[in-house]
């Protein structure tokens, strides 16, 4: 889940939107994902990280908490996970910098910053376009896609 490149410094694997509702069937699993950067990755790696991320949701959901699953650290990666409301989540995936020794740096990313940042992005998004949710409803999938790809 990893963009090729190593780097000693913070860089942006992915971000997307998805909604876990939809592509719950075999061979519509793309259905879910209503935005996707960087734009020319492979669907099957967009489907493959949505679904890790749907999975880490769902998991943390059978603990009854009232509080979202919010961030995921491995070694390579960190995700912040924005919950947008009706099911829509924002995530952003975050390539942890490698040092001259070959060692990964977690202490150099803030998980409160970067929530800040996903925070202020959603804020945006729904300032010119209102509520994702309302959108789907008003103007069906094809068309949201369109407009969550000429926004971002």
């Amino acid at each position: 889940m990893r963009n090729e490149t190593s780097s000693n410094q913070i860089s942006l694997a992915y971000f997307f939107i998805f909604n876990p509702d939809y592509g719950q069937k075999e061979g519509k699993e793309a259905e879910k994902i209503f935005y996707y950067y960087p734009v020319d990755e492979k669907i099957e790696k967009q489907i493959r990280i949505a679904g890790f991320c749907a999975g880490m949701i769902k998991f943390t959901q059978t603990f009854k908490s009232n509080k979202p699953c919010e961030f995921v650290h491995t070694e390579k990666i960190r995700m912040i996970f924005n919950e947008l409301g009706d099911n829509f989540w924002m995530v952003i995936g975050l390539n942890v910098p490698l040092s001259l020794d070959k060692v990964y740096e977690n202490d150099l990313l803030s998980d409160q910053i970067y929530m800040s940042i996903l925070k202020k992005i959603f804020n945006y998004y729904r300032l010119f376009n209102g509520n994702i949710g309302d959108s789907l409803r008003l103007i069906g999938i094809d068309k949201l896609k369109e407009k969550n790809e000429a926004f971002f």
